[in-house]
């Protein structure tokens, strides 16, 4: 199976993620894959959000028009 490089994502950060998400539940075990389907859903939707304003930043302005300068930011890591 080929890994698609736009939505692939990385496992360490998926586990990393979803160990995050264990420790706020204070540490409760029997929750793995949820908090892995979590974090990857997560992982997941910031990654399509981030490919879509750089798809959108590469159509040309209207004439006429200047184009609009979006920069890029990663959302803030919760604690």
């Amino acid at each position: 199976m080929q890994k698609n490089p736009e939505t692939s994502i990385d496992p360490a950060a998926i586990a990393a993620r979803a160990y995050e998400l264990f420790r706020a539940r204070g540490g409760e075990p029997g929750h793995d894959v949820d908090d892995w389907l979590r974090a990857e859903s997560e992982l997941r939707c910031a990654t399509s959000v981030v490919n879509a304003v750089a798809e959108i930043s590469l159509f040309p302005p209207a004439a006429g028009m200047e184009p609009i300068r979006l920069k890029r930011r990663r959302a803030p890591r919760k604690a």
